[in-house]
């Protein structure tokens, strides 16, 4: 049995098509059927059932898919630890970011590369959940997202800092005499929130039904960048973290009133595996660009 062929099961069981397999893998279909062939051969399973041109995984196959992830994986960690051991900076780092955070690693990301320039750097910005999922199939060395409620025994928490969520206001914005407001107060003015979705929509859509308020946004963005240029402009008002101001000198943030308003932007990893050092560097760096909140 060969690491390779285990990588062509799992991007076919992962694609349950060998076109597109053999696409991913950039071998011909050809090659692949026969690769899986000589693998269900020497497993004396059959991996995969085809019924006209679809293709499913068999109840073996199923049961053999976690193994062999297993093993790609502590493949990949071996070859990863020699590396580091050799001080060999190159390689790639994948970093799962959710989209209302995706703005605080800019910095990092300008020093990281700067110091270690041969290293890739892969940054991909979905819901939470998906990154998740990545997280656990090890498609991504970390996450950077708010602290889910839900525990997960598979993952590792590492709180950035805590943040107030507040409303977002220009300077010269009515609001700005407030101490702090009560979402009620909010439906007097055009408002942006986090795009529905969106790990800190959920949230705030979640502390907005205990509290009995419904607010009708005028407009719902994922990207904070434009959010925040958007409330410069003094139009509007948006509901987030109050850390989002960094940089916008325009910009106030007024707490809401009430207990229980606090976001905990977080880095995610899987818990008992075994950390590259390009992604420890990375982290010790980020939480340097962030100690002083």
């Amino acid at each position: 049995m060969e690491l390779r062929q285990l990588k062509y099961f799992i991007k076919t069981a992962e694609t349950l098509n060998f076109t597109q397999a053999a696409s991913q893998l950039f071998i011909t279909q050809s090659t692949l059927s026969q690769q899986i062939r000589q693998l269900e051969n020497e497993l004396q399973v059959q991996l995969f059932d085809r019924v006209g041109k679809r293709t499913y995984l068999t109840e073996a196959g199923i049961e053999f898919l976690p193994y062999a992830k297993q093993t790609v994986a502590d493949s990949d960690d071996g070859v990863q630890r020699l590396r580091d051991l050799q001080n060999i900076q190159t390689g790639e780092l994948r970093i799962g970011v959710v989209y209302t955070l995706s703005d605080l690693l800019t910095s990092t990301i300008i020093s990281f590369s700067k110091r270690y320039p041969n290293i890739k750097l892969v940054v991909i910005s979905r819901p939470v959940i998906e990154l998740l999922d990545m997280l656990k199939e090890r498609k991504l060395d970390l996450i950077l997202s708010y602290r889910p409620d839900d525990e997960d025994t598979q993952i590792e928490y590492f709180p950035l800092y805590d943040s107030n969520l507040s409303v977002i206001v220009n300077y010269n914005h009515p609001l700005i005499a407030q101490r702090e407001v009560q979402f009620e107060l909010l439906k007097q003015y055009p408002l942006v929130l986090p795009s529905v979705g969106s790990q800190a929509r959920s949230m705030i859509d979640k502390l907005l039904t205990s509290r009995h308020v419904q607010l009708a946004p005028q407009i719902e963005i994922s990207s904070m960048t434009i959010m925040m240029n958007l409330v410069e402009t003094g139009h509007w008002i948006a509901v987030m973290s109050e850390m989002l101001i960094r940089g916008h000198e325009k910009l106030r943030a007024i707490p809401i009133a009430g207990r229980k308003t606090q976001m905990h932007p977080s880095v995610i990893v899987l818990k008992d595996i075994y950390q590259k050092l390009s992604a420890k560097e990375f982290v010790r760096i980020l939480f340097g660009q962030h100690d002083t909140i």
